[in-house]
């Protein structure tokens, strides 16, 4: 029986060293586990930090996660505005006071008359809405080849050419009661003087006269800003003072006081207008 027990034994000795070595290779991976490994997480959107920043007093609110700088910015309020405008005009009323046969559309009907107006704006008075008033001045002019006084006969092979220069002055009332508006329309009315002068195409005749005319007008119209945000014209203000632009349209009507020169008439214009 002493085989049996050798048997035994051996068994014995073997299950103890195979236990040793899975106890080894345990500890081993415990001790792996354990060590510091550093976790990478940039991909994780970290929360917002406010702190104390020497620069806030300047208008700093905020540094991106590309370290660039954020400040707040208040556009001055404009204390001028000006505008151009480009639009035609036919004063339908006036004649040749010599001839009242002889209109406007006859003289001068071959092309399609031409104004240019400028603008200029100071307010006022801003609590309920805007009250400007207002200064203006710009060019008027018309070519024909006018009429002989015997209608019968043919077209003159003469031009002629009606230059005016309208000066004005006026009221003008904005419903504007925002610094940011989508649209801002407005309303106006003021007087006007028209200096004119009729040229002639051949160099002999030259200048063939010089005259005036009293009107006053009533338009409405409305600006419609280029852009919204405050950023759109930071550029801008910075290098030229200007806060805001415009598209502007305008319909204007002219009531003749001037007998002998009616120019009473109506005009649409477009163009652009601006805040500084």
């Amino acid at each position: 029986m002493k085989w049996w027990l050798i048997l035994v034994l051996i068994a014995s000795a073997a299950c103890s060293v195979a236990s040793a070595e899975t106890s080894g290779d345990s500890t081993s991976a415990k001790v792996d586990v354990s060590k510091d490994v550093p976790i990478d997480n940039s991909d994780i959107p970290q929360p917002s930090r406010y702190i104390e920043h020497p620069l806030a007093k300047q208008g700093l609110y905020k540094i991106d996660t590309e370290g660039v700088y954020y400040y707040r910015v208040n556009l001055p309020v404009p204390k001028h505005t000006v505008s151009v405008r480009l639009g035609s005009f036919t004063p339908n009323s006036l004649v040749n006071p010599q001839n009242s046969s002889a209109t406007f559309n006859q003289i001068y009907g071959a092309e399609t008359p031409i104004i240019l107006i400028y603008d200029y704006e100071r307010p006022f008075f801003r609590s309920a809405g805007v009250l400007s008033w207002k200064l203006g001045t710009g060019l008027f002019t018309a070519s024909g080849h006018g009429i002989f006084v015997n209608p019968n006969r043919d077209t003159p092979r003469e031009g002629f050419t009606l230059i005016s220069i309208p000066i004005s002055a006026g009221l003008v009332y904005s419903l504007q009661f925002v610094p940011r508006q989508w649209i801002i329309p407005y309303a106006e009315g003021g007087g006007d003087f028209f200096g004119l002068s009729e040229i002639r195409s051949d160099a002999a005749a030259g200048i063939a006269g010089v005259a005036g005319a009293a009107t006053a007008h009533f338009s409405f119209g409305a600006r419609i800003p280029l852009g919204f945000g405050v950023r759109s014209f930071l550029d801008m203000a910075r290098e030229y003072g200007i806060s805001t632009m415009y598209m502007t349209a305008e319909y204007r009507d002219y009531m003749g006081l001037t007998k002998n020169y009616d120019l009473t008439g109506s005009t649409i214009t477009v163009g652009i207008a601006a805040d500084y």
